[in-house]
């Protein structure tokens, strides 16, 4: 005969297994989303000596820029973060995708020679504290996004808004 009482206990300890998986899961969703630093002499983006530990951020990185970087091949990430003093700019006409922000405390720009253009799409806020002059910044998000600039700061792109429906 089943008692009441090892019923409720085997119900408390499903509701305890759940509660465990559901807080495994959600760690492991944080812990994926690493955040990627780029070494302070920078390089291509596509070389791992470009960045510390020698890791291509993927499209899960959060991705902090420290010096120069040059968009060398298209690539997707979640977030990107110019510091002060660094630079992220176009070579060979290539396309960044930002799923999330991107913060710029530095510069953002083609490439000074050649027609080597840098396009960004862009599906978060963006804030602009430096210069931003790249070709084009396009602004895919399927909710409001929000551009801000700083007071003096240089903004000198093509802004395309793009809807979804």
């Amino acid at each position: 005969m089943v008692m009441i009482s090892d019923i409720g206990s085997a119900v408390t300890r499903r509701l305890q297994l759940v509660f465990v998986c559901i807080l495994l899961s959600l760690s492991l969703a944080w812990i994926s989303q690493a955040q990627v630093y780029s070494v302070p002499s920078g390089g291509v983006w596509a070389d791992g000596s470009t960045w510390q530990g020698g890791v291509i951020p993927t499209s899960t990185d959060q991705v902090v820029i420290r010096g120069i970087v040059s968009i060398n091949a298209s690539a997707t990430v979640a977030q990107v973060t110019v510091e002060s003093g660094a630079t992220l700019r176009g070579r060979l006409d290539r396309t960044l995708t930002v799923t999330r922000d991107l913060t710029n405390n530095g510069t953002i720009r083609d490439r000074y020679s050649g027609n080597w253009w840098l396009y960004l799409v862009i599906g978060g806020d963006v804030t602009n504290n430096g210069t931003w002059t790249n070709y084009r910044t396009t602004l895919n998000g399927s909710g409001n996004q929000t551009i801000s600039q700083a007071a003096g700061t240089n903004w000198g792109t093509q802004i395309v808004l793009k809807t979804t429906s």
